[in-house]
């Protein structure tokens, strides 16, 4: 009885780490996202090429960055070839079309 015991024990501690493990993922992803998505929609929103606020952009990009990893990896190469610093919006616009196309709500086509 007792060795029954401590295995559904083990068990169960066994499927709780996974879970934790899995939830941590997410939130890090999401922290990231975050992250991303306020570059993608300074220069979305800076630039005219979106109507609205940042915040109201950045929930539309992180929404669909959760949604589809797809998405997600051209926020990521969208926020890394933009460059405030040195370029203009249509600098921006130029070098960085193909890395940015389909990140709602820069493109009303969310590609998945």
């Amino acid at each position: 009885m007792k060795a029954k015991l401590c295995k559904v024990v083990s068990v169960v501690a066994a499927i709780s780490a996974i879970g934790i493990f899995v939830g941590c993922g997410e939130a890090v992803d999401e922290v990231t996202n975050n992250l991303r998505c306020d570059d993608v929609c300074e220069y979305a929103v800076g630039c005219g090429l979106v109507d609205g606020t940042i915040d109201a952009c950045d929930d539309t990009c992180q929404a669909a960055g959760d949604d589809s990893q797809t998405i997600e990896d051209r926020i990521e190469s969208c926020a890394a070839c933009l460059d405030f610093d040195d370029r203009t919006c249509d600098e921006n616009e130029n070098l960085c079309t193909a890395e940015c196309e389909g990140i709602p709500p820069i493109s009303g086509n969310p590609a998945s």
